[in-house]
């Protein structure tokens, strides 16, 4: 089966002939944004299967050499998620508690811009991604920090008894929804994952229920973009080939997000 971006996945059959996901993840995997700590996504789903956003969890072992084994009841992985689906199913997880030993992310404008900032440091010769940064909203919407998966672009969703849940759960946090709003509908991570239709921003913002959350997204938009395009621009320089066409992509998106922003 095809995996993410850092990790290997099969499909296995049990004993008991149950079919089973297999997915292998090593630290050497993680990146700065997205942090691969598969013990975090075993609690995870320990947590969030009885809610009905995650798939059910078998069993979990790790070997510091090798890597971390999951094993998981399959799902259907085909079923790709449209707007609709995808803006249900990110609802439904902001809307659960989060737990106490998850990082807590930070929401504010310059904290993303200085994130950004830190990337384009370690890429080097940046000038023009630097030119590009956006500048913060004077008063950006407040919201509770709330449960976040970091990664729901639709290849990360399955289908189980009919309903879309949310798979590869390693880097779960507390934190912005919008910033969830802004990697699931990120047109570079999305084309990362080969195989699966794209949903457009303004078609997932629009399926989203909470108009609180929308309004945010829509302020904050050109700082998650730009801090997005910093980031595949930081992978592309470290030999990640297919990282180049990201952040062209994600680019072309923060110069939407910022006509659309001052209109």
């Amino acid at each position: 089966m095809h995996g993410g971006r850092t990790s290997r996945v099969w499909k296995v059959v049990s004993a008991a002939r149950t079919p089973l996901i297999a997915k292998l993840s090593r630290q050497i995997d993680s990146t700065e944004m997205f942090p691969n700590a598969p013990d975090q996504e075993w609690r995870a789903l320990i947590k969030l299967c009885a809610n009905g956003v995650a798939p059910a969890p078998v069993a979990f072992a790790s070997n510091g050499a090798v890597g971390s084994v999951l094993l998981l009841h399959a799902a259907d992985r085909d079923a790709a998620p449209d707007a609709s689906n995808l803006a249900r199913l990110l609802l439904r997880i902001h809307r659960i508690e989060p737990w106490d030993d998850l990082p807590r992310l930070p929401m504010t404008p310059d904290a993303i811009l200085q994130d950004g900032n830190a990337m384009l440091r370690q890429a080097g010769a940046t000038a023009w991604l630097s030119g590009m940064r956006p500048k913060p909203p004077l008063l950006p919407i407040t919201l509770d920090a709330r449960l976040i998966h970091r990664d729901l672009v639709p290849a990360n969703t399955a289908v189980v008894d009919g309903r879309h849940v949310a798979i590869d759960w390693q880097c779960p946090s507390i934190g912005d929804p919008a910033e969830d709003l802004a990697h699931a509908s990120s047109p570079a991570m999305q084309s990362l994952a080969k195989g699966v239709p794209r949903i457009a921003a303004r078609d997932l913002v629009a399926a989203y229920p909470d108009r609180d959350v929308r309004a945010r997204f829509r302020q904050m938009e050109p700082l998650y973009r730009w801090r997005m395009a910093c980031y595949c621009h930081l992978q592309a320089s470290r030999g990640a080939a297919a990282y180049e066409q990201a952040v062209t992509l994600e680019c072309e998106a923060l110069e939407q997000a910022c006509r659309q922003a001052h209109r």
